[in-house]
């Protein structure tokens, strides 16, 4: 599903933040990604997204090349691709705040073009999977810091993204709403075939992957969970 061959990601004059990484990840398959903070998760994951280039390496997802012969994303390729191919999960939210919960779920579904219809009764279906029926119409501000991230899980995959890549999702809640969110992201992965990157620090989300690896000066290595 997800190659990765000798990705580097580098700040001249600085070091490389990695070098030479090597990761591949099967179609389906939820991994849980760990490492010290300042080993790269996060900009990992922005490269993978096309967020942001990679400084050398190669990067394919379903057998589609998504590094151009100098290791950048084409622009408009990338953008095209994370519309319709990633569902992003930030550690911030990122809900915009001038439009309600319907609206900010309803965006990715807007952008690839699907019908008004469809897009509702795809909404209905997101809002009833992390329990917010009733906050349709409520705006981000009006929302609790669980619901925010529940409303951010809702908009990630509501259409049905390829790869989902989540950046600390748990990381500000307190442990009970935690472990909703992870109970919830590991079921609508599922529920969606969708292939999942999860960084985390916790020991606890990281179980609810598959399996875990570790970001650190080896590259990308096995971590037992």
């Amino acid at each position: 599903m997800l190659v990765i061959q000798k990705l580097t990601k580098q700040f001249p004059p600085a070091p490389p933040i990695f070098s030479d990484l090597d990761f591949t990840l099967d179609e389906g398959e939820y991994v849980a990604l760990m490492g010290e903070s300042g080993a790269g998760k996060s900009t990992l994951l922005n490269i993978i997204a096309g967020l942001e280039p990679a400084s050398s390496g190669h990067l394919r997802l379903a057998g589609q090349s998504l590094l151009t012969e100098n290791h950048q994303h084409d622009d408009d390729a990338a953008t095209l691709f994370r519309r319709k191919s990633v569902g992003f999960i930030f550690q911030a939210f990122h809900l915009l705040p001038y439009l309600n919960v319907f609206e900010n779920i309803a965006l990715p579904l807007r952008l690839n073009g699907w019908s008004g219809h469809d897009i509702t009764a795809r909404v209905a279906e997101m809002l009833n999977a992390v329990g917010l029926n009733n906050k349709a119409s409520a705006l981000p501000r009006e929302l609790s810091g669980g619901e925010m991230q529940r409303v951010a899980i809702a908009r990630a995959l509501s259409h049905r993204p390829k790869l989902l890549l989540a950046d600390e999702p748990t990381g500000n809640l307190d442990p009970d709403t935690a472990a909703q969110v992870m109970t919830l992201l590991r079921t609508e992965i599922q529920r969606n075939g969708a292939t999942a990157i999860l960084v985390t620090h916790s020991e606890v989300s990281a179980r609810s992957a598959d399996r875990a690896v570790r970001l650190g000066k080896l590259g990308i290595v096995p971590r037992p969970i």
